[in-house]
Order: C-alpha cells, then structure tokens, then sequence
C-alpha cells in the first residue's frame, strides 16, 4: 500500500449565521483560498447549538497534524459575533475522483493553491512500483499507473445529458 505526505485540517463549528470567508480568515490568520465555508441561512439546514443555528467551515491544507493542533486549540472556544467556536483538527479525506492527474505524472502547470484538484505526494515520488497509486510522482518514475475510474467524465456528461 501507497503512504503519502497526508495534509490535515481544522474543522469549525458554531460560527455565527452570515459569517464570511474574510472573517474566518481575519479570525485565524490563514488565506481566504484555505477556508471552506458552509453558511446556514435557512433554519432547516443549520446546525443547532444550544438553540442557535450556526455555519461551520472547514480550514485545509495545514502541512502537518501538530500545526492544525496548535491553532485549533488556540482558537477553540474563542467568541465570534456572540458564539463561542468550536474547532477540532482532523487529517483531510482523500477521494479519489479530487486527486489532479496530471500532478499523479508530475506534469501539472498549476500550484496547489491554483488548481481545481488536489496534489497529495506519493511518499516514493521516483521509485513507487504501485500501478493503483494516484498520488503525486515523479517523470523519471518507471511504473505507470492503472488508468483511474472515469468520475469526472461521467459527471461532465451526465450534466449535458439533462
């Protein structure tokens, strides 16, 4: 099995209702490109906390668990608006169908920060002999993977198909 550098995240919760990225961001100091939000405007699709409802966002791309840690745990419980937050770290799930292939061949033209999909560095970028790994390699790696499920394709399609 493939390991991988794993990237971790901070998951908030309890923000205030029509909180913003930029306040996420002023909050805990981090560029507005890393923060996911998910704001509540209608009850019914809110979480409740103590009565109240409340947004939640999602903080990515910390490169290690200890950093997330520190800052979730410097942030936890501080007050934003008239809610106190909630902030636990986590390592961020990998699916498939979000990894870049042209990053898995060591080809992408894009950062990061700039492309669509997700760049996650096999930990043998030259020497991995893996043919289902999807990660990040290398040009002078000798194994070439097995061609990944069709996600995008099929989800392009069905969208013009309707």
């Amino acid at each position: 099995m493939t390991t991988y550098e794993r990237s971790y995240m901070i998951h908030v919760t309890n923000l205030p209702l029509r909180i913003t990225s930029e306040e996420v961001s002023l909050v805990f100091e981090v560029p507005i490109v890393r923060i996911l939000l998910y704001p509540c405007f209608r009850l019914e699709q809110s979480r409740v906390l103590g009565g109240r409802s409340s947004s939640e966002a999602w903080i990515k791309k910390f490169p290690d668990e200890k950093t997330a840690q520190i800052l979730a745990k410097k942030k936890n419980g501080v007050i934003v608006g008239k809610n106190r937050i909630e902030c636990e770290a986590m390592s961020e799930t990998i699916y498939e169908e979000e990894l870049c292939e042209q990053f898995q061949i060591g080809q992408c033209p894009y950062t990061n920060d700039t492309c669509f999909y997700k760049h996650f560095s096999c930990s043998l970028p030259d020497s991995c002999d893996d043919e289902y790994c999807w990660l990040g390699h290398d040009d002078k790696r000798q194994t070439v993977s097995v061609k990944r499920p069709e996600f995008r394709k099929k989800r392009f399609l069905n969208f013009f198909a309707n």
